[in-house]
């Protein structure tokens, strides 16, 4: 083994633990719906893909975090698994809530909403969050906003 090679690996380890550390506050944030706490995580110019959905820049996200606590006010984030790799952090979380307010498109019904997302987070040369890739069954999820389906039990 070269000389140094061990402090990267620390390095390397220490860096993985801070970003796992980062995507755990961003998702608690969220779930807690402080949105000044969550823009913290991201960094300067973030990008969100949301199934066929962009979402460009810090005030783009800002707004689309904004419409999702008035849309469903008491949402909920249950994380299941977190993924660790060198390129991203990979969340299975579980989201419910009430769909109160008008969100996505479709107006409120009261309808509970309960569904699985898997979010991909990656990150800038800073550390901090440059975007997240969000994948959920849209069709399942505007069937329940409609009272067309049952949330999960």
């Amino acid at each position: 083994m070269a000389m140094g090679t061990q402090p990267t690996r620390a390095l390397d380890e220490a860096r993985r633990a801070a970003r796992l550390a980062l995507v755990e506050e961003h998702i608690r944030v969220e779930s807690g719906h402080d949105l000044d706490k969550l823009m913290a995580t991201l960094g300067a110019a973030p990008t969100y893909d949301m199934n066929a959905q962009r979402i460009n820049g810090r005030d783009g996200v800002h707004e689309f975090y904004a419409g999702l606590f008035k849309g469903i006010p008491d949402l909920h984030i249950e994380t299941k698994h977190l993924h660790v790799s060198d390129a991203a952090v990979t969340a299975e979380v579980r989201i419910t809530g009430t769909h109160r307010e008008e969100w996505l498109g479709v107006p409120a019904l009261g309808h509970r909403v309960d569904f699985p997302v898997a979010a991909v987070f990656t990150f800038d040369a800073e550390e901090r969050l440059a975007g997240e890739r969000i994948y959920f069954d849209t069709a399942l999820l505007l069937a329940q906003m409609r009272g067309e389906a049952a949330p999960a039990s």
